[in-house]
């Protein structure tokens, strides 16, 4: 079983995997994208009414509970 310590270590390893994983594709899709490029995709008005009613679901509600939480 591993200690406390060597558990950490471990995690910090790992992290610093993740972050050099997230910082490789942050910089593959920034030398990617151009502004003509971020134009060949345009958003139907569907697609945006979607996004937008997507966006107002669970997650909202959740948060309107922990507000309700917090007054009590």
């Amino acid at each position: 079983m591993l200690s406390i310590s060597e558990g950490v270590e471990d995690l910090i390893g790992k992290l610093e995997s993740i972050k050099n994983v997230v910082a490789s594709v942050s910089l593959f899709y920034r030398g990617s994208s151009s502004p003509s490029q971020t134009q060949t995709y345009p958003l139907s008005a569907s697609s945006r009414n979607q996004s937008k009613m997507d966006s107002s679901s669970p997650r909202n509600e959740v948060n309107k509970d922990d507000s309700e939480d917090d007054e009590t």
